[in-house]
């Protein structure tokens, strides 16, 4: 009786290490078809994402789910085909949600809405404040006054520069803070005014240091935002919160960022502004004055509308943010276009920061 109670025991404690073990969060990678098209899923532990591409009579399509592990595999239940305009669209069904469609047409792609698959309703004006004209209010929208700051929404001011100042390059959004340089100093500050969103509330922020406004933000990581002074050759590492400031680079070089710390010379960081970088499941870039999506790891650049601009207002998350002449919009893959601000004044005068919290 005891050796067979010993057995059982023995059997039960395999069965778990099988079943533990069979579940455990791992990388792998497997081809299957599904629908005419061939398919190559892989699962990458690291960032917690599957990554799948499609084949068909010469024609790729890439897509990428965040998702937590599952032990099922071949997750693609259903691939969606549309052709429209000589454009071929692709959508794919993975664990019981349908992807945004991506079309393709003599080597190019674009959105479903770009491919007019996909149709969206016109949006109407919610109400005029200062003459700007409110499509949108999921987002507290600020912009600058050469004074301060103005938010829309409240049709409010936070003033606290005492000379007018157009230029507001030296500011960062970070979170619900929006750090400012002091405009009021000339060459060098010793400054930032501080704007808490959550509060509404401006505060001052003075330290030890010079800094050149030859100066520009890298970016910022894990809380941290790091900027240089490209005339004193000084990186600098700054905690909001704490309202610290701390020196981060020596004659050897400076902090870098691009998904992993590195060092970086400090003539670079002169000569060239040269940002923090980090892969995001989407990344939206501008060629040749053109907007684009492409997915973590693909190299396919999707056209999401005919628009030409220099740069993006704001990036948040996977959400883009950017004027279409008098008109803020914000695009996300799976909304497609959204109007959220017109101001006539934007046709001649777009430097002015606008800030969307």
């Amino acid at each position: 009786m005891k050796r067979l109670v010993g057995f059982c025991l023995f059997i039960i404690v395999l069965i778990c290490l099988f079943l533990l073990f069979s579940k455990r969060t791992k990388d792998y990678e497997l081809d299957y078809e599904e629908d005419g098209y061939t398919i190559t899923e892989k699962f990458v532990k690291e960032d917690k994402n599957y990554y799948f591409n499609l084949g068909k009579d010469g024609r790729t399509f890439d897509f990428v789910v965040n998702h937590k592990y599952s032990t099922k595999r071949r997750i693609v239940s259903k691939v969606d085909e549309v052709s429209k305009d000589d454009y071929t669209c692709v959508s794919i069904k993975v664990f019981k949600e349908s992807l945004p469609y991506v079309c393709t047409k003599d080597g190019n792609y674009v959105d479903g809405y770009v491919a007019n698959v996909v149709s969206k309703d016109e949006e109407k004006v919610l109400k005029n404040i200062s003459k700007i004209a409110v499509y949108n209010e999921d987002y507290d929208y600020y912009i600058w006054n050469g004074h301060g700051i103005s938010s829309i929404l409240d049709n409010k001011e936070y003033n606290f520069l005492k000379n007018e100042s157009y230029d507001n390059n030296l500011s960062y959004q970070l979170g619900s803070y929006l750090l400012i340089a002091d405009y009021d100093s000339t060459r060098e500050f010793s400054k930032f005014y501080v704007f808490n969103q959550k509060e509404k509330k401006i505060s001052e922020w003075a330290f030890d240091y010079k800094i050149s406004f030859n100066s520009y933000f890298m970016g910022d990581v894990d809380g941290f935002i790091y900027l240089f002074d490209k005339k004193n050759k000084v990186q600098y590492k700054l905690n909001v919160e704490k309202a610290s400031i701390t020196i981060t680079s020596d004659n050897e070089g400076a902090l870098y960022y691009n998904n992993l710390w590195d060092t970086i010379g400090l003539n670079k960081l002169v000569y060239n502004n040269i940002y923090f970088e980090g892969t995001r499941l989407i990344n939206y870039s501008i060629k040749d004055n053109k907007v684009y999506y492409n997915y973590q790891l693909s190299d396919k650049h999707i056209l999401f509308d005919e628009v030409e601009i220099d740069a993006f207002v704001d990036i948040h998350e996977n959400d883009v943010f950017y004027l279409k002449k008098d008109t803020l919009l914000r695009y996300n893959i799976k909304t497609g276009i959204t109007k959220l601000l017109s101001y006539f004044e934007w046709n001649f005068s777009s430097s002015n920061k606008i800030f969307i919290f």
